[in-house]
């Protein structure tokens, strides 16, 4: 290698540890003008390297390490992109020092995801940002949420500021992490689903009925439907009669509903007044070869309580809709 091409290499290395060009500058005993002269003679070797690289990212061989330069209106990002790890460097134009940077490696959940916004991007500016906001869960649900999630990552707690403008509050740590899952693995549809959840949970009049609610949407099999509602599951006769007073209907498309003050909230009681639900692994304590299933969707407001004793996989609410038969699922 000649000294020339080594200072380049020197030189844009330096760059993208966060050196400014002017020190660069004075370290060659050259102009700022050459020094970016040399950063763009190497950005662009690079990143012929690194459109070679994903190319072949299905070959078996290893993926030589590249760094590609885009430039936006404040900042340029820098991608480092194997097939083992991505790496993302965050530059202000105005200083030429680097203000942060994000690795996420193979073992991430959306790193195939990542791999393919870049490579298929070829590079530019919009995709290396929405790429470095993926690598970033707190700027992932506060950028796709608008800001209406806010992460603390000191405090490792998530915010909600609700649309009507009202005072934001603490999601709970139990369910922080399924709201980083659902965005990481729906983007904005995850979203969506998140925020109409916490908006229609707002409208719950029971503070203690809200906060027991968490620990049962941490079950698996409890999904979001995209308006904020959550998936449950109701053991039922045969005939779909509730199994305990057999006076009420769960057909398949059926609304089922009490009035709220005729059902019981105090979480210490196990069996009492309301419509009860439960947690897929609940099913099989509570129903017999002849009993059907059924999927219902239940309103986060109507949510009543969550009897202690069954591990937060029942609760008590006043109304759902009865989505439809998933007896197969149970009993074959």
């Amino acid at each position: 290698m000649s000294n020339k091409t080594e200072w380049k290499a020197n030189a844009y290395e330096l760059f993208l540890s966060g050196v400014t060009k002017a020190a660069i500058a004075r370290t060659f005993d050259v102009s700022p003008r050459t020094v970016g002269r040399w950063i763009t003679e190497m950005s662009n070797v690079v990143e012929a390297l690194a459109v070679d690289a994903i190319d072949n990212v299905e070959q078996s061989q290893p993926v030589e390490e590249a760094v590609v330069e885009t430039q936006d209106e404040e900042f340029e990002f820098y991608v480092l992109a194997t097939r083992k790890s991505i790496s993302l460097s965050k530059i202000d134009l105005s200083t030429g020092q680097m203000v942060d940077s994000v690795v996420v490696d193979k073992s991430a959940a959306n790193f195939d995801e990542i791999f393919s916004l870049i490579a298929n991007s070829k590079f530019e500016q919009s995709a290396l940002k929405d790429a470095y906001i993926l690598c970033n869960p707190k700027l992932m649900v506060e950028e796709i949420t608008n800001g209406q999630l806010k992460v603390d990552l000191n405090s490792s707690t998530i915010t909600y500021s609700p649309e009507d403008g009202s005072t934001p509050y603490a999601v709970s740590d139990k369910l922080s992490s399924r709201v980083i899952n659902a965005i990481k693995e729906s983007g904005e549809e995850g979203a969506s689903s998140i925020l109409n959840f916490l908006n229609k949970l707002m409208l719950n009049p029971s503070y203690r009925a809200v906060n027991e609610l968490y620990g049962f949407l941490q079950h698996n099999d409890i999904k979001l439907a995209e308006n904020g509602n959550f998936y449950a599951w109701k053991v039922v006769r045969s005939d779909y009669m509730d199994k305990y007073s057999n006076t009420m209907l769960n057909a398949v498309g059926m609304r089922v509903e009490v009035p709220r003050n005729q059902v019981d909230e105090d979480s210490e009681k196990t069996c009492s007044f309301g419509l009860h639900v439960c947690a897929k692994h609940y099913i099989s304590s509570y129903s017999n070869c002849d009993d059907r299933v059924v999927m219902v969707e239940v309103n986060p407001a109507d949510v009543c309580a969550i009897p202690k004793d069954y591990n937060d996989s029942k609760m008590r609410c006043a109304g759902y809709d009865v989505v439809k038969d998933v007896t197969e699922l149970f009993f074959s």
